[in-house]
């Protein structure tokens, strides 16, 4: 669907909207579920006005995975503020996804409510409930600094140990590199290196599957080459793949 179309396919279901009556909030639990579902297949169908009108029941229902599909679709359509609302009112209700959806579109400027700090306290919360991709941008803003945020290596290395204790994969390839290179004012250590490789490797982590099969293939990290290594590291992500 072009620009234009999709512009006046979101036009026409705001007004839609605008005019319905609100969903009945006694609607159960499986009710909501299922217009869900129907939103879902609909948008798969890149049928947005009826996703729209289908979620929009449960939405307003106060169902949270609803309310959470339907700021995803007002995204889309460039509402940004209606989207921040909806992800609001998801997040209020225990939904991580929501609060790391509503920091980014503070952080690519899309909404300007609360600014970098109302951004990080969204990431924190989210992160402090063990959300990976809030505790990844919780590391690498406070890594890399942001304007108005300025880098701080022990928050981003707080962060990143937390998402160890985890055990999240992205986690351990970094740790890995950061020990393998001694960056961040760690001490090089090649051995613990291979360890939290291994362990990101083992969890399914594509990257690290990928540097391990080099690893052994060319001997590097103080290993000799392997081919019985190289083996079982290429099944693993073979079948991933």
């Amino acid at each position: 669907m072009n620009g234009l179309l999709k512009k006046l396919y979101f036009l026409i279901l705001l007004t839609l909207i605008s005019v319905s009556t609100l969903a009945d909030e006694s609607m159960s639990e499986n009710e909501m579920k299922k217009w869900l579902d129907i939103a879902e297949e609909e948008y798969r169908g890149s049928n947005y006005v009826n996703a729209m009108d289908a979620v929009q029941k449960s939405a307003e229902a106060g169902y949270a995975p609803a309310q959470h599909f339907f700021a995803f679709l007002l995204w889309g359509g460039s509402y940004y503020e209606d989207a921040f609302d909806w992800y609001g009112k998801s997040g209020a209700q225990g939904n991580y996804d929501s609060y790391f959806e509503m920091a980014q579109l503070i952080l690519n400027g899309n909404v300007t409510r609360g600014g970098i700090q109302q951004a990080m306290a969204l990431l924190t919360e989210a992160g402090n409930n063990g959300h990976s991709k809030a505790l990844e941008s919780l590391f690498r803003i406070n890594r890399n600094g942001l304007t108005d945020w300025p880098a701080n290596n022990n928050n981003a290395l707080r962060w990143l140990t937390k998402a160890l204790q985890e055990e999240q994969p992205w986690a351990m390839y970094t740790w890995s590199s950061i020990l393998e290179n001694g960056d961040m004012n760690q001490v090089p250590n090649s051995e613990q290196a291979l360890y939290w490789l291994s362990q990101a490797g083992e969890a399914g982590h594509i990257a690290s599957l990928d540097k391990l099969v080099n690893i052994y293939d060319q001997g590097l990290l103080g290993q000799v080459s392997n081919k019985s290594k190289v083996k079982y590291w290429k099944g693993i992500r073979d079948d991933l793949r």
